[in-house]
Parts: C-alpha cells; structure tokens; sequence
C-alpha cells in the first residue's frame, strides 16, 4: 500500500465516509471538508504532483487539487476547530506513515514536557 492510499484509508476512517465517494469526490457538502483534507495530505506526505493526484482521485484537472491546498492552509490558519482536525489527521498519518521517528520524536516531546 503506498502512502496515498494510507492517507485516503486513515481520513476515510476518521471522518466514516467510504472510500469510494472520498475518491470520485461527490460535492456533497458534508464530504468537501475530508475530500479537501484529504488532497492537502496526498500532497503535502507524498511526492505526488498535483495531476498524479488528480488522477488517483478520478478529476480530469489539478485546478481543484490545488485550490483544496490552498484553502486547507488558510482554515488551518483561521479556524480553530479545523486546525484541531488537521494537527489530529497529522498525528495518526505521522504514526502510520514514519512509525520510528514518530516514536523517536513522541518520546523526546513527552520527556520534554514533563521536564518542564
């Protein structure tokens, strides 16, 4: 499994909408948040260009791709109850995708705090 479909199974999971509609992308507004997250970790954990992503998630252009980066990092930036999802998304992509460097850096960030 390569780390595009790790990414599409754990926010699959995380929001509990199938993977089919995350990947054929049905604008229902109650998908647009986990289809938009989603895009944002293909392309942020991944080497994936914005056409190699497009394509995994059956669009016919990037354009929408590129604007979902964009609008993730800008909520991320405005809204607190988005970033809490995203920074929880990033958690258990980091723990699933790196699992020893992010115990390695768990480990050290727990002793830190508890130093303190």
């Amino acid at each position: 499994m390569n780390e595009a479909q790790i990414i599409i199974q754990i926010v699959s999971k995380y929001y509990n909408i199938p993977i089919d509609v995350l990947k054929t992308g049905k604008r229902k507004i109650e998908n647009i948040k986990a289809i938009h997250i989603m895009w944002y970790f293909c392309k942020i954990h991944t080497k994936m260009r914005y056409k190699d992503i497009a394509e995994l998630m059956c669009r016919n252009s990037h354009c929408d791709i590129v604007h979902a980066v964009k609008s993730v990092k800008n909520q991320v930036q405005t809204n607190k109850t988005y970033r809490d999802e995203v920074y929880e998304l990033t958690d258990r992509i980091n723990k699933t995708l790196y699992p020893k460097t992010y115990a390695k850096n768990y480990m050290y960030y727990k002793i830190m705090s508890i130093s303190n």
